[in-house]
């Protein structure tokens, strides 16, 4: 496979982009709209990704194969409101359908919180795969964990990989686990690395355990919690 092309929509701090371009691929335009998140994107990959994706048109984005897009889970996480698409937040799913029409990528890969697959009792995934679908695409999906994977890290995340029709793609198969002895040490920074100068975020709901384990050990252990206690850190 030659160098795909690929934008990079709700970037966060850049994990599509560290994963397409560890395999060679190129970024072609990238867009989020909080702004502690561009920061660390242009510390990550030197270059700042553009503003809010509603006010960007079709046309200004660049043509690309492949469309990444972690869209909003704040509607269908367990620690937001599960507003869903009522949830202004949860109708950016039309945007990603509105750029992927104009510009038919080949392929729309795609994330959100595992609590997206039972919410509303399994309606929201049923419109999406419908969507998906009226837009040419035929959608395969699962629940991955970051943790069987090499990253130590327990994050549950549906994960959508759609080919567009023409293509003929009747099955695909997620990759399956990869067990590797690897820890948080193993990829934390020191506390005066440069690298970390304006990153930290002082929050009032954030709160860390007082004793942590003395030994290594390869299983998930809650070192913190964030907001109502649905989120892990």
């Amino acid at each position: 496979m030659g160098e795909l092309k690929f934008i990079d929509l709700f970037c966060g701090i850049g994990g599509f982009r560290i994963a397409l371009e560890s395999f060679g691929h190129h970024c072609e335009f990238s867009s989020d709209s909080d702004k502690d998140a561009q920061h660390t994107y242009s510390v990550n990959f030197n270059e700042s990704p553009f503003g809010d994706i509603t006010k960007i048109e079709s046309s200004l984005i660049p043509a690309h194969q492949v469309l990444c897009g972690g869209f909003p889970c704040q509607p269908f996480s367990i620690s937001g409101n599960q507003g869903g698409f009522h949830d202004a937040r949860g109708t950016l799913l039309h945007e990603i359908l509105r750029i992927a029409d104009y510009h038919q990528p080949e392929v729309l890969f795609l994330e959100n919180v595992r609590n997206y697959v039972s919410h509303a009792e399994g309606k929201t995934l049923g419109r999406t795969l419908t969507l998906l679908q009226n837009s040419g695409y035929d959608p395969f999906f699962k629940v991955l964990n970051a943790s069987d994977f090499g990253i130590p890290q327990k994050r549950d995340r549906l994960y959508f990989v759609c080919f567009r029709k023409d293509l003929g793609v009747s099955n695909f198969q997620f990759p399956e686990p990869i067990r590797k002895d690897v820890a948080v040490e193993d990829v934390l920074l020191p506390p005066t690395d440069s690298l970390l100068e304006g990153l930290f975020i002082e929050r009032e709901d954030l709160s860390l355990v007082n004793e942590l384990p003395q030994y290594r050990e390869s299983r998930p252990l809650r070192i913190g919690t964030e907001g109502k206690g649905g989120q892990g850190v």
